[in-house]
């Protein structure tokens, strides 16, 4: 199902060009029938008329009913099925920030880096970027928890507007987000999902949360460090 589903949103603009162009011969057909059938009087060469009418008129509901279909599945139920979307996201990793050692003066060396970024939008947590707390945040897990298995997502939608929210992840220092799933409705410090971490390797990171208002804007994500680890052996 999610491969079909895919297949409709990848070649979306394609689709309506050909239901376009086939749309557009079958009113040709329906024109052309329809002359016909007006001009005609005899009894046999009408229901010849008639008939060609009709399958036109069937395949030109059809083709418009195949639009209709297309645009709701691609806009509206497309981006809440869970593990069907792969968005290319422009994001601020936290985890790899630049680093700027001193120089050494008089001969002594100095002990600590200094840390810099480029104004990432931070909550309480340094390593946490565009969380809300009470608005939109991850209270399961955090930057400081390490998971493996099936994960209980927990977190806060509670924006204006809401339409719907989804969380995802990715590593750091990529730019392509994997869906996890998706919901509606507002949360508070609820349970948002599942994430089954057992098909990842080991190792660190980033959890999206991401929420849309009514009318499918995006508005600023959520996003949280987090560190998977293997089972432990029996």
């Amino acid at each position: 199902m999610n491969a079909i589903v895919h297949f409709l949103k990848d070649f979306e603009i394609w689709i309506y060009v050909f239901l376009g162009l086939v749309g557009l011969l079958t009113l040709r057909k329906f024109i052309l029938a329809l002359r016909e059938w007006q001009g005609t009087i005899f009894g046999l060469e009408r229901d010849n008329a008639q008939r060609r009418l009709n399958e036109a008129s069937s395949l030109l509901v059809l083709l418009i009913l195949m639009g209709v279909g297309e645009f709701l599945l691609t806009s509206f139920i497309y981006p809440t099925i869970p593990n069907v979307e792969v968005l290319p996201t422009a994001t601020l990793s936290v985890l790899t920030t630049p680093t700027v050692t001193l120089q050494p003066a008089n001969g002594i060396r100095p002990t600590e880096q200094i840390a810099t970024a480029s104004t990432p939008v931070t909550t309480n947590s340094a390593q946490q970027s565009g969380c809300i707390p009470g608005e939109l945040e991850f209270t399961y897990p955090k930057s400081t928890d390490t998971i493996n298995g099936i994960v209980e997502i927990k977190g806060t939608v509670n924006v204006p507007d809401l339409g719907f929210y989804k969380y995802e992840y990715s590593v750091p220092g990529s730019n392509t987000w994997v869906t996890i799933a998706a919901g509606n409705g507002v949360k508070v410090n609820e349970v948002l999902g599942n994430w089954d971490t057992g098909q990842l390797q080991p190792g660190n990171y980033l959890l999206h949360l991401v929420a849309y208002d009514n009318t499918g804007k995006q508005l600023t994500p959520c996003e949280t460090p987090v560190t998977i680890v293997a089972n432990a052996s029996p």
